[in-house]
């Protein structure tokens, strides 16, 4: 409910920001001092972070804050030792009005705020608090950016990011740092307890292939979900040639019961090991993932592993592994993608009320794909 009334609030903004005029270009010294925005959820996050890295290592002088929502899962970032500060935006209307005359001083101290979001007018607002700015120039925002990159519909939001950032380096007349998907550092610090390496071992010590199912979704956005039945087929379809476990967190407790009901209740992981502890399970035992467009996918990417992803009303090449080993799985249909945030259009049901772009994904399909990467 916070988050509709975030999305209605959100386009009042378009009027404040119709007034403003655009900021100036930056002076070409290196900032001291830059704010990153992006909102929304942890995916999102994860695609952004190796971005952020390049700019910290292109820029060391540079102190790099992140401003975010709580649904982006921000303690997972908490170890980034490229990331100075968190801020936090409430997404209510009052909490978001607080939040700026608590924080407005801090707002006109940083020398850029870069705005990654691509449709929230919030963003755009508090990027000209900043001495300048840059962002995406995207249909519904970006007239106001000092520093302005086009948005591409159908390019991987992973390298706009890296491509936002590389403008804004060569404008300071750096040279880039090398670009990398990887995020091992979100394991900084993390030991693994005794059960938790139990259970690695009883994946690994098999001596097969070791594929992580995730069969969930955000759950406004169940409707990305490919069927369960399918996945069951998927396993007994390879039975023998893999060790499968099915991954997911709270949002996915409801398919527990099914799993059990066929008699895979042993295969069930969902809700059973916190984000650090999947992303280490990612990192130290997992040979591939499968499953819907959804936040496990990029943690599995952050961590090396590739993936076969099943997508339906988002495109695999937008939201998917930008990994040359992953694979993902779709077809083409005249109203893919239906999900296009960057217009302000974030369904939570299909429209045709039949979800025919995931209904025409055979499990047959995803079988041969995992047996080309598992072999």
């Amino acid at each position: 409910m916070k988050l509709f009334l975030l999305k209605i609030f959100d386009r009042s903004f378009a009027l404040v920001l119709a007034l403003l005029p655009a900021k100036k270009p930056p002076k070409q010294n290196v900032p001291r001092k830059v704010l990153a925005i992006k909102l929304s959820a942890m995916g999102d996050a994860l695609c952004l972070m190796p971005a952020l890295r390049m700019l910290h290592d292109s820029m060391p002088g540079a102190e790099i804050d992140w401003l975010t929502t709580r649904r982006a899962n921000p303690g997972l970032f908490s170890k980034l030792d490229f990331l100075k500060d968190t801020l936090l935006l409430p997404v209510s209307p009052h909490g978001m009005l607080l939040f700026f005359f608590k924080h407005f001083r801090k707002l006109r101290s940083y020398d850029l705020v870069i705005d990654f979001d691509q449709y929230y007018r919030i963003s755009e607002l508090i990027a000209f608090c900043g001495r300048s700015s840059a962002g995406f120039h995207a249909p519904l925002k970006g007239r106001t950016f000092a520093l302005a990159l086009d948005y591409e519909a159908h390019k991987s939001e992973k390298l706009q990011f890296s491509d936002l950032v590389n403008l804004v380096i060569a404008f300071y007349g750096k040279q880039p740092a090398t670009y990398s998907v990887e995020l091992p550092e979100l394991l900084a610090g993390f030991e693994p307890s005794s059960a938790l390496q139990e259970f690695a071992q009883s994946l690994t010590g098999k001596g097969l292939p070791v594929v992580v199912l995730y069969p969930g979704s955000s759950m406004n956005a169940s409707f990305r979900r490919w069927d369960l039945s399918n996945y069951h087929e998927v396993i007994k379809g390879l039975t023998g040639r893999c060790s499968f476990i099915v991954a997911g967190g709270p949002d996915e407790v409801e398919l527990k019961p099914f799993f059990s009901q066929i008699g895979l209740g042993d295969l069930d992981h969902i809700n059973a090991w916190t984000l650090k502890e999947w992303l280490w399970i990612f990192r130290h035992c997992a040979d591939l993932l499968v499953g819907n467009d959804g936040g496990l996918l990029h943690l599995a990417e952050s961590q090396g592993v590739p993936m076969v992803g099943i997508f339906g009303p988002a495109l695999y090449a937008k939201w998917g592994s930008i990994n040359p080993e992953s694979i993902g799985i779709e077809t083409e249909m005249g109203c893919r993608p239906c999900l296009r945030n960057y217009e302000g259009h974030v369904p939570s049901q299909c429209a045709r009320g039949d979800r025919a772009c995931l209904q025409m994904l055979k499990p047959e399909q995803v079988v041969r794909a995992i047996g080309t990467r598992i072999r």
